[in-house]
């Protein structure tokens, strides 16, 4: 009985380290053609995101397998606007062209750009894209010049799945 008490124990205070260990593998990444950055703080802690343009996609590379998550926000520049809806296309390895679109974004009562000038960001929208063993090269841009949308992009490594030979 003590033996699995024991056991227990370990293990609950074991997997939480062991997550927290793992979240530490994550890593900011800036896009190569990046050539102005925009300031977020949310709940006190300054975040670097990067502006998507309409005409000049930005590339992100990364070898994987992994996990990059994309955190968009769009830019309130007036208080006229209540909501507002946007798109963004991104592209892995020069395959086909993937569409997101987000709908009625509500302005953001956390966060709020370093520059006051720029506005009031949106509630921050995540897409996470899985990406298999090797170099990747992933191109993102708007659908649109305005309203102006700032992305961060997060990538956590993985373990390469085994394949199962018969």
């Amino acid at each position: 009985m003590k033996v699995l008490k024991s056991l227990v124990l370990v293990l609950i205070l074991y997997l939480p380290f062991s997550s927290f260990v793992q979240g530490s593998d994550t890593k900011v990444l800036k896009p190569k053609n990046a050539n102005t950055k925009i300031k977020i703080v949310i709940s006190g802690k300054n975040r670097t995101y990067y502006p998507l343009q309409f005409s000049d996609p930005s590339i992100i590379s990364v070898k994987g397998p992994g996990k990059l998550k994309i955190i968009t926000r769009v830019q309130f520049v007036s208080n006229i606007d209540q909501r507002l809806d946007y798109k963004f296309y991104y592209r892995i390895d020069g395959t086909q062209k993937n569409e997101i679109e987000f709908i009625n974004m509500k302005r953001s009562t956390t966060a709020s750009f370093k520059n006051y000038s720029l506005g009031v960001p949106s509630i921050g929208k995540n897409i996470t894209l899985d990406l298999g063993l090797g170099e990747h090269t992933i191109e993102l841009w708007t659908g649109a010049k305005t309203p102006r949308v700032a992305a961060r992009y997060l990538f956590t490594k993985t373990k390469e799945k085994k394949i199962n030979w018969v």
